[in-house]
């Protein structure tokens, strides 16, 4: 009995020293706790980590497929631009065909009326002998017809010429100076046809704004703005001449233009008609008169230059390019200083200098 109680003792005393205290037990809980807490947070943040890597995965993906359809529309656009670039091409030969069949009923038309009414203002040009009349185109030269006109109550000089690829330019060549008209007619008397100043020119008769010869650019097309002089009167032009074919372009559009095999160019300005229409800053009835000459592209392809001989306006000037030489574009080229020599015709108009110049030659 006494050692079963001393046993039962010895039991107690052991279970009493494996009793964990209160405190530390409380401490245990909370810390406990606080890590399943702590897991509990990680476990949220992880969460939100894999759905924001998701929704990063379907964003990388939506990117994917519109840089895919980016690819695609440029893809379109290249052949959509090409489709375009070659029915512009087809368009715009339909419409110089369409053109060019107006020019010559046009012509015709006007050559009835002359015969029928005997009106010397649409068409019979008179000269020193006789009156020529043939369908509105004057008499003919070499290379081309010429007519002395009547406009607005005021005279020109109009020399008309099919044969395009037969006008050049000339500034310096070969180490001679052609940049006046005596020197050129002196030089060339046996063989020139026609020649006139191509353009304007600073005071060393430099050109200003572009100036192209033989297909090599000796200056450079000028795009800039001024409130100053007649070149920068915008928009202003170029006039252009490839193997074939002869262009006047306004200075944006030439730039724009697939224009990649002209042999000759000369930039001047204002355009005197655009796409039809007369210059937006001329005025009817202005009484800013003064000498003129400017070169237009009728309907048909052909060249036309004209000089006044007396003083005109600018208004003047341009109608009748359009109205009566059926020119949808038309450039101006200088004022009082201007020359044309035509052989036979005006070959004592060859005094002054200038800078480059416009020729035709057998």
């Amino acid at each position: 009995m006494i050692l079963r109680n001393g046993l039962l003792g010895v039991v107690l005393v052991a279970l009493a020293a494996c009793v964990v205290p209160k405190p530390i037990h409380d401490v245990v809980v909370t810390e406990n706790q606080a890590l399943k807490d702590s897991v509990d947070v990680c476990k949220h943040a992880l969460d939100s980590v894999s759905r924001r890597i998701a929704q990063l995965e379907v964003g990388l993906d939506t990117l994917s497929r519109v840089h895919r359809m980016n690819s695609e529309m440029d893809s379109m656009l290249r052949v959509i631009n090409e489709q375009l670039s070659q029915e512009n091409a087809v368009l715009i030969t339909i419409i110089d065909d369409y053109r060019k069949q107006l020019g010559r009923v046009s012509l015709k038309t006007q050559g009835v009326v002359e015969r029928a009414t005997g009106d010397s203002e649409a068409g019979s040009i008179k000269t020193s002998n006789e009156t020529h009349e043939t369908l509105g185109k004057g008499e003919e030269v070499a290379l081309g017809h010429y007519m002395r006109s009547r406009h607005a109550n005021k005279s020109y000089d109009v020399f008309l010429t099919h044969a395009v690829e037969r006008i050049g330019m000339l500034w310096v060549r070969d180490g001679t100076d052609w940049r006046d008209l005596d020197s050129l007619t002196n030089a060339n008397s046996e063989k020139l046809v026609f020649a006139t100043n191509g353009g304007m020119f600073n005071p060393d008769r430099s050109p200003v704004g572009l100036y192209m010869e033989d297909s090599k650019m000796i200056s450079a097309l000028d795009t800039s703005s001024h409130d100053y002089g007649n070149f920068y009167l915008k928009p202003n032009g170029v006039f252009a001449l490839t193997k074939s074919a002869a262009y006047v372009m306004e200075t944006r559009a030439y730039s724009r233009s697939a224009l990649n095999d002209v042999v000759y160019a000369t930039q001047s300005g204002p355009l005197l008609v655009m796409d039809g229409d007369i210059h937006p800053k001329f005025t009817k009835g202005s009484s800013n008169l003064n000498i003129r000459s400017g070169v237009g592209v009728t309907a048909d392809g052909e060249v036309i230059f004209i000089i006044s001989n007396e003083p005109i306006n600018f208004y003047d000037f341009a109608l009748l390019f359009r109205d009566k030489y059926n020119c949808d574009n038309a450039l101006y080229l200088d004022g009082v200083i201007s020359k044309m020599y035509l052989a036979q015709k005006r070959e004592d108009d060859t005094s002054g200098r200038f800078g480059p110049m416009i020729y035709m030659s057998e």
